[in-house]
């Protein structure tokens, strides 16, 4: 439940197929082996379990309407080619689809697919990929979206392949967190050593928790045009799905969080207990969307892979 309006930002500058081999594509059936394996990569390259439906939903829930809003205000229809990154439970794969339906495409790609392989069908394809490795079809999709994907990857060549992926004059739309604000909207000490404790221990793995602030930039210096960005953060009530997100997100790494001392039991089981509490006003991170368009005739920026300092 969100009780607040939302905080917004803007800031705005000048002012928008090829297939893989088959073994690629999802389409059902039993789970193989090597897919098993790469779904257990999944946890030590991402930080996160895959295997919690309510952590997925706790996101959908709290961040897909303003994405929605987004990707709408971009002009999604009917016919075209969108590309989801890093799909997760699927929600955005299959309203693109709907939006695109019947003569355009989605192709929704995750390291972990064991969520969204359901929705597949129609015009929705899914697949299994390595944004840090593996191609993508150059100049093939009029719309690329990611959120929460970039921050995980560190500072290689992930966002070139998506602007890559881009046909002339298509539309990127970036997602990403900055937690510059998060916990307990009353200041809880202990909610905000807990806080501080996950995200330490994620940058463990690479995450960067001032990822979202840096997209405007980013996708300019990978030679976008049109650009422009928005903040948003929400006020939820504890015992939301938003908050369930973040308490399962705690005891998905408790053992972790205790053994580094971030954290005593007492206060992992408050946190846990303010999380549960409908009286409870918790603060979400801030979500920064970035839009640009590859220009007709585009030329890749020289320093397209700087470092923003954060």
């Amino acid at each position: 439940m969100l009780v607040y309006a939302r905080t917004f930002w803007a800031l705005t500058r000048d002012g928008r197929d090829s297939s893989a081999g088959e073994n690629s594509s999802v389409s059902g059936g039993a789970v193989s082996s090597r897919q098993q394996a790469v779904r257990s990569q999944a946890i030590p390259s991402y930080g996160f379990e895959h295997d919690k439906p309510e952590r997925l939903a706790g996101i959908e829930a709290t961040w897909d309407r303003g994405t929605r809003a987004l990707l709408d205000s971009l002009g999604i229809g009917p016919g075209w080619r969108c590309l989801e990154a890093g799909a997760g439970g699927g929600s955005i794969a299959a309203w693109m689809a709907e939006r695109v339906a019947p003569e355009g495409s989605v192709l929704a790609v995750d390291l972990d697919t064991t969520h969204v392989e359901p929705l597949a069908g129609g015009v929705l394809e899914v697949r299994r990929h390595d944004l840090r490795h593996d191609d993508l079809p150059p100049g093939a999709f009029d719309l690329v979206h990611e959120r929460s994907v970039l921050s995980w990857l560190g500072d290689g060549d992930a966002l070139d392949r998506l602007v890559a992926s881009l046909a002339p004059g298509g539309w990127f739309l970036a997602e990403d967190f900055d937690w510059a604000i998060h916990g307990s909207a009353e200041g809880s000490a202990v909610v905000a050593k807990a806080y501080e404790a996950i995200i330490s221990l994620l940058e463990g793995v690479g995450y960067q928790r001032h990822y979202g602030s840096t997209l405007l930039g980013r996708l300019e210096r990978a030679g976008l045009e049109d650009t422009a960005s928005e903040a948003r953060s929400y006020v939820l009530r504890g015992g939301s799905p938003g908050t369930a997100f973040d308490r399962h997100s705690m005891l998905a790494h408790r053992d972790a969080i205790l053994a580094s001392g971030g954290l005593t039991e007492p206060e992992f089981d408050e946190t846990l207990r303010f999380l549960d509490d409908p009286d409870a006003l918790v603060l979400t991170p801030v979500l920064y969307a970035a839009w640009g368009r590859k220009p007709e005739s585009f030329e890749p920026a020289q320093n397209a892979r700087a470092t923003v300092a954060s």
